[in-house]
């Protein structure tokens, strides 16, 4: 579905999905404008990233392997974390529980020393493990 919202204040969305020369409906209504941007965030509350490549490990894998896909798995839910996802989506994106995700993200701010996720997001870009280094 295609939508577009302004401001809290009009929304558009096509009458047809299938056929956008059918025309538009404007939303000016305060109580369907609200309903409308609910399901925006509802549905963007779930989305994720096109470019994530997530594989789940092999069951057979080393274990040498397993610590290399947890330090992934770990550098993964950082960045996620980083763009501001919430733990719900970063589970769904890298197919864990919401549990684990918390447990990698309460262990980073424990080896950082950081209370917050803000905090957690600073000091992992000062140790380079976003992928853009501190010189």
């Amino acid at each position: 579905m295609k939508l577009v919202i302004f401001d809290a204040a009009a929304a558009i969305m096509p009458l047809r999905k299938d056929d956008p020369a059918a025309g538009s409906l404007v939303v000016h209504s305060s109580t369907l404008l609200e309903v409308l941007t609910a399901l925006f965030e509802s549905v963007w509350e779930r989305a994720v990233p096109l470019s994530l490549e997530s594989r789940p490990a092999s069951p057979t894998a080393s274990a040498e392997g397993q610590e290399g896909a947890l330090h992934s798995r770990t550098r993964d839910i950082l960045r996620l974390m980083s763009a501001g996802m919430k733990d719900d989506a970063i589970a769904r994106a890298l197919r864990l529980s919401r549990r684990t995700v918390q447990t990698h993200i309460s262990d980073l701010g424990r080896q950082l020393g950081a209370r917050t996720r803000f905090q957690i997001a600073l000091l992992a870009q000062e140790h380079g493990w976003l992928g853009n280094p501190k010189t």
